[in-house]
């Protein structure tokens, strides 16, 4: 397995720099916004981290100079996506374990690679405005 964190202070601290702003833009990686998904799930609801995730993501973009718009920034589908896909991980894990090890863990499976939701999405379907505005259905 390669992880992603040696230990679980550096997963907490990558969580806690993207929430107040201090993370550099280019470390919001695939795999930062997985374990910004665990730390959420692992805290509220799927609805409410959801919520959080995709407010926090929005805020983060712009703080760094990005936007938010149809061709670049947040995109809605593929957050709720993931989301529900961390969940359904998560759902899976037996034993209590620390923020590092999951998203380690999620990290190196099927479930947690960058383009894993190319298996229910056309690309055409995935990077359509209408795709990154609101939730859009799978179409495979």
């Amino acid at each position: 397995m390669n992880n992603y964190f040696s230990n679980n202070q550096q997963a907490e601290s990558l969580v806690r720099e993207f929430l107040d702003l201090s993370l550099e833009a280019k470390q919001f990686t695939h795999e930062a916004h997985l374990t910004v998904a665990i730390w959420y799930l692992q805290w509220y609801p799927l609805d409410k981290a959801t919520n959080l995730v995709r407010d926090n993501i929005r805020q983060f973009n712009v703080a760094k100079g990005g936007k938010n718009t149809d061709s670049e920034g947040y995109h809605e589908t593929i957050t709720v996506f993931y989301m529900h896909t961390v969940q359904q991980f998560l759902a899976t894990q037996t034993t209590p374990t620390n923020l590092a090890h999951l998203a380690n863990t999620l990290i190196n499976s099927e479930m947690g690679q960058r383009d894993y939701f190319l298996q229910f999405y056309s690309k055409a379907r995935l990077f359509s405005a209408e795709a990154r505005r609101k939730f859009v259905e799978a179409d495979l």
